[in-house]
């Protein structure tokens, strides 16, 4: 069985050590059996401008640098809430941009009180996977 880490490693297979030394260190890194995130607070108006560079105070983003597993689980232990949640599609390069709460509402956890906040359907947990494209 393929784990989220060794995923990880696949992506990254001459560099994933240098890349999670560097998230580990400075920006935010989550790995369970389940989920694995690489993430990096900045402005979208940095983004939109082709620097990706890490902020550390009233940053509006968070830029996912790379993402493996369930999605709902990075909901729960997001340190954060930002206006937009931004990736890099693999194939395009695009930058794409969303709002935190919308993919929240879509994605995340949800209990009585957010239900009522979706269209009423709840939300299942989905994998990185569903995002691709």
């Amino acid at each position: 069985m393929t784990t989220v880490l060794d995923r990880f490693k696949d992506f990254y297979p001459d560099e994933w050590r240098e890349v999670l030394e560097f998230f580990v260190g400075r920006a935010y890194f989550y790995s369970s059996p389940t989920a694995l995130v690489c993430a990096y607070p900045t402005l979208r108006s940095l983004v939109e401008q082709k620097k990706y560079e890490m902020v550390i105070d009233n940053f509006d983003t968070w830029y996912i640098h790379y993402l493996a597993g369930e999605v709902t689980e990075v909901f729960d232990i997001a340190p954060h809430v930002t206006k937009w949640i931004c990736w890099q599609r693999n194939q395009s390069g695009k930058d794409v941009f969303i709002e935190y709460e919308k993919l929240r509402r879509r994605y995340g956890k949800q209990t009585e009180s957010t239900k009522d906040s979706t269209d009423g359907r709840g939300s299942a947990a989905r994998t990185a996977a569903d995002h691709a494209g």
